[in-house]
């Protein structure tokens, strides 16, 4: 059977009627995909060259579902972005996946302190194969420079006092010709003038990351090896 669509015979009441009901698009009804599970997994370090990780998706979900992350590898001692990636996937019912990563160290191999990168990480859904995650690194270092600024410097004022106490504990107490008493009360007379700023120092650092950990944490969070 043949349909034949034939040109209607508008009337003025239409016309009216149309004006003022709107023909509105049909908007999709939004599912709720909080039965899709994301975690980071820090990995038994084995390596002073790296720091690795496993970010963890878990579909409980009673279908099939789309995945796509934005990780953002960053660079602890200047925060910035040294490389974005962007996995996806889909996960089965009752399944899991991970994405492995590894942090490589980023202070020298003098530097007895081990720094290695630290990442972002965005999780995003879907039923179908689209990308949604969001990379959130740019938005979120906006928020924190100022608390990074004042972090660095008060580091770097530790590090100053360190520096000269260390200086001076080998220049006034050197190991040889000393007893083991003798070579820690010297030590001691040297640092206890500062331990009071070194104190207030290490105070202060703490309530900077404090201070940075509050910043979004939601979406701004940073994954590192500690």
């Amino acid at each position: 059977m043949k349909m034949i669509l034939k040109p209607l015979a508008w009337s003025a009441g239409m016309a009216v009627i149309l004006i003022l009901n709107p023909i509105l698009p049909v908007q999709a009804e939004e599912v709720d995909l909080s039965c899709m599970k994301h975690r980071v997994r820090a990995k038994i370090a084995v390596s002073n060259r790296f720091r690795e990780f496993d970010v963890l998706v878990e579909n409980h979900c009673p279908g099939p579902v789309y995945w796509s992350m934005c990780i953002e590898r960053m660079d602890p001692q200047t925060s910035k972005i040294v490389e974005t990636l962007t996995p996806s996937g889909q996960v089965k019912v009752d399944k899991k996946t991970r994405v492995n990563l590894r942090m490589m160290r980023v202070s020298e191999e003098s530097d007895p302190q081990l720094e290695f990168e630290e990442f972002y990480l965005d999780v995003g859904y879907a039923l179908e194969p689209t990308l949604n995650a969001q990379c959130v690194a740019s938005g979120c270092e906006e928020q924190k420079s100022d608390l990074r600024k004042a972090f660095r410097a008060n580091e770097k004022a530790r590090q100053k006092v360190e520096t000269a106490l260390a200086d001076r504990i080998a220049t006034e107490c050197p190991q040889s010709g000393w007893s083991g008493n003798d070579q820690a009360e010297c030590e001691a007379a040297i640092r206890q003038p500062a331990q009071a700023e070194l104190d207030d120092l290490a105070e202060k650092q703490k309530e900077l990351e404090a201070q940075l950990a509050a910043v979004d944490p939601k979406n701004c969070q940073v994954n590192k090896g500690e």
